[in-house]
């Protein structure tokens, strides 16, 4: 009986200080997921990780600065701009279901951009078929395109793959992806645009003079017809 004790007091101690370890662990997701769930203001959330900043203080975790990047917004903005999932990906540090996006099968080519930004991240001549249930590419669009940084959440040292241009989460990158960079980028699809080859990117100004010209009630403003119509006087066309 003693020893029975002894064992079960032995297994608690362990699983305690294990559990311990694995909070006190320093991670910017967990950090950005805290500050996401508990701006949604309910009270199990913030018992959660009340209770992790309890292991934080004993350990001396440091929260990471945060990034400097061109293009900032506030979280109103943010959230205004995204959807609900989207918010906790791009800027929570979140994961989505596996098999859930569309781009997994995207096969087309094209560019792949950001989601909170628009900027370039992925070409389909970098993708390839990982079996992990996430659009995954061998290689960013640029040297340039991505930010990437250390996280070890619950633990695990992984890199964590941002947006260079608005520090929005994308996903990891693991050391065991095809040549020739052996490098495998898993991002979630819900922080990504797909953009066919070929096609307009929405906001240029062929894209925006095709949609004028397709409004019923356009007219050529007076002030352009004046100027042309004195132009052509000016070379003797009448």
């Amino acid at each position: 009986m003693y020893q029975i004790v002894v064992f079960i007091l032995l297994c608690s101690s362990a699983f305690f200080t294990c559990t311990a370890f694995l909070l006190s662990s320093s991670s910017s997701s967990l950090y950005r997921q805290k500050t996401y769930f508990q701006k949604r203001n309910t009270v199990q959330h913030t018992k959660i990780f009340g209770f992790f900043d309890s292991f934080k203080d004993i350990f001396k975790v440091e929260e990471e600065e945060p990034l400097n990047v061109p293009f900032k917004r506030t979280d109103r903005e943010w959230r205004a701009l995204l959807t609900e999932e989207e918010f906790y990906v791009l800027r929570g540090a979140g994961t989505e279901r596996p098999w859930t996006s569309s781009l997994n099968d995207e096969k087309r080519p094209g560019e792949f951009t950001c989601k909170g930004c628009g900027k370039t991240l992925f070409t389909s001549s970098t993708k390839f078929n990982s079996g992990t249930g996430w659009p995954s590419f061998f290689a960013p669009a640029s040297s340039s395109s991505v930010l990437e940084r250390k996280d070890s959440f619950i633990g695990l040292q992984r890199t964590e793959v941002l947006c260079s241009n608005c520090g929005s989460h994308l996903g990891h990158v693991f050391n065991d992806g095809p040549r020739p960079t052996k490098q495998r980028y898993c991002i979630n699809g819900v922080s990504l645009v797909f953009r066919k080859e070929g096609s307009e990117k929405e906001g240029t100004q062929q894209e925006n003079l095709k949609k004028l010209i397709k409004q019923e009630d356009y007219r050529v403003p007076d002030s352009i017809l004046e100027k042309s119509t004195n132009s052509n006087n000016s070379n003797g066309v009448e």
